[in-house]
């Protein structure tokens, strides 16, 4: 339906604070204007020209869908984005009502502006049979709904998104830069229901390369979509898992990963001409997001595994025909490593994120890896970029909603953007134009809890949307509430639960004493403990270093791991309230301890196996770990370690002299976050990352 359903003398509808412009499809409340999405735009004025009466699911499907059958979840999510549309400062309240088991009707009147200033307003003007005949012409996208059943490589690497968020607030930026507030209003690019993932933005904005996983069908394919026309080329292999990863501008190619269970190929095609055969490239690793194609026979990529660490990344060079590679970047070993981000064809240069443990770091350097230079350094991971004018390096802060830029001229950040109206992305560029294309947030994270003696796995839920499981103690549960400021702790007894308001929410982590009568609030250079029962704080403290781990051990002393300036090594500490000191532990570039007894700790090194280490003797035992399916967590209770490596969770007797190893779960398509023992339940708590239905969204700036 578009504006010839209203008669040529119709110039606007107006409706509440609304007035909706039918020609340009745009509504206005007098502050906001919003263009509306062509189905939203269909649906609202099906409601406009039939404000009298109630319309039901029917009616949409006939006359707006003009199907046959369209799934009831479509229709919800339409509606859904309908209202949201409608929602503004000037119009806060009802727009649609929704009647229960029987449709929906537009809440408010509504009276009709013609261009002929002599014409009466009006308020009863009913659908024709010819508007009907009319809205049959159109073809509308009907939402696919379905359960998700995703093989394990469809979130592989992404879920670091939703994991990396969690790791940075530590770096204050030497130089305050105040992002300018746009609002923007946003059109959704796709109803399919389904999971949108990694786009791809083409350098010279031709095209926008996504993975998609539809939720019906469970298809994957790998999409190319022309940004001017919306035109869409789909690829697809049976039984296989296809996402984007990178440009070679030059070459027209465009490569992909290609999975099957576990196993990862990289091929590319021919952009342009699709007919021609796709050729394989080599054997990859689904934790490597994005590649650069240098020339037609030169890729740039990130490699694991460097220096024998499975966690650590370098950038490297290949030669496609011959296979050999040449080693571009050195990460420090302290660190995550180094990830690609961009190929400059013009400049020849290579951008690239330093994956620091506190903070990240962005570099450009040549092609030989000679001229490598720190351009900034950020709190927040960066997942992409782009170039703007061959000048301003652009990226998107996921957690933060903005546009960061770096000027390459001045050598400095300049300010940014701040995106109004709109939801906070997962990744998303921002164009020449001013747009912005991206894809909302495709990860899900649900508790549950695993008994160990049945084997029995259920739902562990919080009390609302803010609230956060912290640790479980055998007395109680304790959450966090980030709804109110400060922030409130709760302390779950079962029958009875007790709020505590905390002295400041300031920190960066908090961590709950084994016995449960004392919190520890950390932040960068500094912690404190505060007491449950006296509501106090007993003991605050600073350290010339930053934290990079904290825990309570033993007798509520405190346990941290600080990372030097400088050479970033890692040294651990143990805090004694008694004494009011730090006293330093004689084990280096640790990631994760715990206390055994007195003596003794169980150590995870940044390299290498976990070992048990006593102050006296040291080093005494090492432990098999897994490689990395995700991240490493750990939970110690007495002999009885458990060890999860993001995908399967093991159980050892650290007392056993033979060490044998039982697994005890497997998350199959989800990732696993975090795990805590509790002993009274004789069970596991497990924090699992999973993926959801998103949206690929274009917001375009309201002025």
């Amino acid at each position: 339906m578009n504006e010839v359903n209203f008669p040529r003398t119709v110039k606007a509808i107006k409706f509440g604070a609304w007035e909706l412009d039918p020609k340009r499809q745009v509504i206005f409340d007098g502050d906001i204007e919003r263009e509306l999405e062509p189905l939203l735009f269909k649906i609202l004025c099906y409601l406009l020209i039939n404000n009298s009466r109630i319309i039901t699911r029917q009616d949409l499907v006939d006359h707006v869908w003009c199907q046959n059958y369209v799934d009831d979840n479509a229709i919800n999510r339409a509606m859904s984005e309908l209202r949201k549309v409608l929602k503004s400062e000037n119009q806060p309240g009802i727009v649609v009502k929704t009647h229960y088991r029987k449709g929906y009707s537009l809440f408010l009147d509504r009276a009709i502006i013609y261009h002929d200033s002599n014409a009466q307003p009006s308020t009863d003007w009913q659908i024709t049979p010819a508007m009907q005949a009319q809205a049959r012409q159109f073809s509308p996208r009907i939402i696919l709904i379905a359960i998700i059943t995703l093989l394990v490589v469809t979130i592989t690497g992404y879920v670091f998104i939703a994991a990396g968020n969690s790791r940075h607030d530590r770096v204050v930026p030497t130089k305050t830069i105040n992002p300018v507030a746009k609002k923007y209003n946003e059109q959704i690019l796709s109803w399919v229901d389904g999971q949108y993932l990694l786009p791809i933005l083409h350098p010279h904005e031709k095209f926008l390369a996504f993975g998609f996983n539809s939720s019906k069908s469970n298809e994957s394919s790998l999409i190319i979509r022309e940004i001017e026309t919306g035109k869409e080329q789909r690829i697809s292999i049976a039984g296989k898992e296809l996402v984007p990863a990178g440009w070679s501008v030059s070459t027209t190619y465009l490569y992909f990963k290609v999975s099957s269970q576990g196993k990862c190929e990289l091929w590319r095609l021919n952009y342009e001409n699709l007919t021609l055969p796709h050729e394989h490239v080599m054997e990859c690793d689904n934790r490597q997001f994005l590649v650069g194609g240098i020339s037609g026979d030169q890729l740039v990529y990130s490699k694991y595994d460097y220096r024998k660490r499975d966690e650590l990344s370098a950038l490297v060079i290949r030669n496609i025909k011959t296979g050999e590679e040449f080693q571009l970047t050195s990460p420090n070993l302290n660190s995550h490593g180094d990830k690609f981000l961009f190929y400059d064809e013009k400049n020849q240069k290579v951008y690239f994120e330093r994956v620091q443990f506190e903070f990240s770091e962005v570099f450009v350097t040549d092609i030989e890896g000679m001229e490598a230079k720190k351009l900034f350094t950020t709190s927040n991971r960066v997942w992409a970029i782009n170039l703007l004018e061959h000048n301003f390096v652009t990226w998107y802060d996921n957690r933060k909603g903005t546009f960061s830029r770096y000027d390459l001229e001045k050598n400095e950040q300049v300010n940014g953007i701040k995106l109004l109206n709109v939801e906070t992305y997962s990744i998303a560029y921002l164009l020449k134009n001013g747009g912005v294309i991206s894809i909302t947030n495709p990860f899900s994270s649900e508790t549950f809890k695993l008994n160990l003696t049945t084997h029995q796995l259920e739902t562990y839920k919080a009390t609302n949307d803010h609230v956060s499981l912290l640790a479980i103690s055998d007395s109680a549960k304790f959450l966090l509430d980030k709804n109110q400021s400060p922030f409130r702790l709760i302390r779950d007894y079962g029958q009875e639960t007790q709020i505590i308001e905390l002295p400041f929410d300031n920190f960066k982590d908090i961590k709950i004493s084994k016995d449960g009568t004392e919190a520890l609030l950390v932040n960068e250079r500094s912690f404190a403990i505060f007491n449950l029962e006296t509501k106090m704080i007993v003991s605050e403290h600073r350290v010339d270093n930053k934290i990079n781990f904290s825990t309570f051990l033993n007798n509520n002393h405190v346990g941290l791991i600080l990372t030097k300036e400088g050479n970033l090594a890692n040294y651990a500490v143990v805090f004694d309230p008694s004494k009011g000191k730090l006293i330093s532990l004689s084990f280096d570039n640790a990631q994760w301890f715990e206390q055994i007894s007195e003596n003794d700790f169980l150590v995870f090194p940044i390299r290498g196996e976990m070992y048990e280490f006593n102050i006296a003797i040291g080093k005494k035992r090492s432990f098999k770990t897994n490689e990395s399916q995700y991240k490493h967590s750990f939970s110690l209770y007495g002999n009885k370690l458990f060890h999860s490596d993001g995908k399967t969770v093991y159980f050892v007797k650290i007392d056993d002299p033979q060490l044998n190893y039982e697994s005890l779960f497997d998350s199959e398509d989800k990732f696993i976050e975090n795990i805590n023992y509790v002993d009274k339940d004789n069970a596991l708590i497990l924090e699992l990352i999973g993926v959801k239905p998103n949206l690929l969204i274009y917001a375009k700036p309201t002025s």
